[in-house]
């Protein structure tokens, strides 16, 4: 196959105008197919956004929230008057005010009132007690247990 009229020599201009003003002039219907899938991508960014302004949580909920939700835990506050309570032998479980603060040597806060308090070591099953004011508490530090009979 060759080039065909591409290839050839043309006359005039005028003669391609004649021939193209007779060629049949075919119209282009363009029909919208589907659905408009940029609107509906808008709109339902649009009410995502109007959903989420009526309906999402505000931050003083939220946090009000988490408050009342689980347990709560005291920690010690880096002004609070803390003892180191210790036990010879050391490893006895260390009480205040039935209160368990792990393994002597150990922190426990001092209270701050002037009432006696029950500070308490548990060692193989025994416990010693001793009633304090958090005054003479912290005039030892360390606050030392001696556990007899070991």
């Amino acid at each position: 196959m060759g080039l065909g009229k591409w290839s050839e020599v043309t006359g005039s201009v005028r003669d391609f105008r004649a021939e193209m003003d007779s060629a049949p002039v075919r119209e282009l219907e363009v029909e919208e197919a589907g659905l408009p899938w940029g609107r509906l991508f808008m709109l339902s960014c649009l009410a995502a956004l109007i959903g989420w302004w009526f309906f999402g949580g505000s931050a003083d909920g939220d946090v009000a929230d988490a408050t009342t939700r689980g347990p709560r835990v005291t920690l010690a506050q880096p002004d609070m008057p803390m003892v180191t309570v210790d036990s010879v032998p050391a490893g006895a479980n260390v009480f205040l005010e039935g209160v368990g603060y792990g393994r002597a040597p150990t922190a426990v806060p001092v209270p701050t009132d002037a009432k006696a308090h029950e500070l308490c070591v548990e060692y193989d099953g025994a416990r010693t007690c001793r009633h304090l004011t958090g005054e003479a508490m912290a005039f030892q530090d360390p606050y030392r247990f001696v556990i007899a009979g070991q």
